[in-house]
Order: C-alpha cells, then structure tokens, then sequence
C-alpha cells in the first residue's frame, strides 16, 4: 500500500506486537518512509485523534467477537467523505474447511497445528478441486497465513445478508468490489445494477455457482451515506 501511494501518509496499526516488528522490517528492507506503526487495537483507534481519508480493515472483523465495536471505532475515524476497504471471509467459501477437517480425519491426520504440512499437502495433492477455496488462498502458501487460514481459534464468517444489514445498520453505501478476478466475465454480469437488493440476489446465486470465487475474502469498499446514493438500500 505505500508504495503504491508514495504521497501518502500511513498508519499501521495491531495489537499484537510480533506483527507489528515484522511490518516494520519490511518497512526497513524496502526502504519506506511513508509509514508508521502504532501498537493499538482497534477498538481504540479514535484515541490517535485523527480522522483518516481511506481505512483498510482486512481480514479482522471476522475474527471479532464484537464485529459492531469494530465498526464504530472505524467509523469514528473516518472522515465525513471517507472510505472503508473491508475484507471479509464468506461462509461458503469457508465450508472448505469443514470438507478439508473430515479428510483429515478419513486420512487419520488430527487437524491442528502441528500437522500443518501434512495437512496443506493433503489439500493441495489428494482434494484439489475440492480444495479451491483453501488452495486459492494467498495465504495457503505462507506459514503464519496458512495458520490464521486454517487454524484461527475464532471465526464467524460472512455472508451477501449479512453484509446488506450491516449496511443498513450503520447508514453505510456499497461502492464496489475489489479482487483480482474483477473483469472475470462472469462477475462483470453478476457485479451491475444500481440497487443493493438486486445485487444481494444475484451475489448469493453467483456463488452458489462458483463457490470458491471470494476464497481468499470479500474485498469491498463502503462509505458513510450521503445524499447521491451509490446503490440503492
């Protein structure tokens, strides 16, 4: 992200002190200036005292017990005419996990941690079709994201449902998807339209259909609602 805005001033924030030296090595090795890191949950980024153009919160709220919270304190955040990335994992294309568990299990590998190389390999030599939504993943083929990937102790994953109410809840516009597979044609079809509504519907039978196309997360933006609506609530 900072190299691709050199102009911009950004924050990295984490609570959890070993990923935040990581970051910082990183931020050494490629010789970034553009950066800080503040050891911080998240709850309480309000306390920095400063209202941001563009938060990304990638690949947190489902692992929060309290995901509202977390939504507050971004909001608060942010600027009146900002915007929030989100990056959310999807309920199906999550159901891998519980489909690589039981093969796990037929194949006598007990499903934790310490097996993570057998049980990457079994995914990735025996079930590969079955597999996509895991296999997919970036973060299939690193330690520490394939960890938080397959073994994270708390998730509660995400669907088009639940991501319409939280929009309604919090007052929230939809502005749009981001991945990879953005011009793919069969998501061009299904990502149009003007009103959220209609997008929902087609979003559940899109995946429905290509179950493993959000296997790395739902990447999408949202921004406080104003009087030029972007998708119809």
């Amino acid at each position: 992200m900072a190299l691709n805005y050199p102009d911009a001033q950004i924050f990295g924030i984490d609570i959890s002190l070993s990923s935040l030296q990581f970051a910082n090595a990183m931020k050494q090795k490629h010789n970034i200036e553009n950066v800080s890191f503040i050891h911080c949950s998240i709850f309480d980024i309000s306390n920095l005292k400063t209202k941001f153009h563009i938060i990304e919160c990638i690949g947190v709220l489902h692992h929060l017990k309290q995901p509202s919270r977390c939504i507050k304190a971004l909001l608060m955040a942010l600027r009146r005419d900002g915007t929030i990335k989100l990056g959310l994992y999807s309920k199906t294309a999550r159901t891998s996990i519980e489909t690589l568990k039981e093969k796990c299990s037929k194949h006598k590998i007990t499903y934790s941690p310490e097996n993570l190389i057998a049980i990457r390999k079994l995914a990735a030599t025996q079930y590969p079709d079955k597999m996509k939504s895991i296999i997919w993943s970036r973060d299939f083929f690193s330690h520490q994201g394939c960890m938080d990937l397959l073994f994270n102790p708390y998730e509660d994953n995400y669907t088009p449902k639940r991501i319409y109410d939280l929009l309604r809840t919090y007052n929230l516009d939809f502005c749009g998807f981001e991945t990879y597979q953005l011009h793919a044609p069969c998501f061009t079809k299904f990502n149009s339209g003007e009103d959220l509504r209609d997008l929902l519907h087609k979003w559940h039978i899109f995946e429905s259909v290509n179950p493993s196309f959000f296997s790395d997360m739902y990447l999408f933006w949202i921004k406080p609602r104003n009087t030029h609506e972007n998708r119809k609530l």
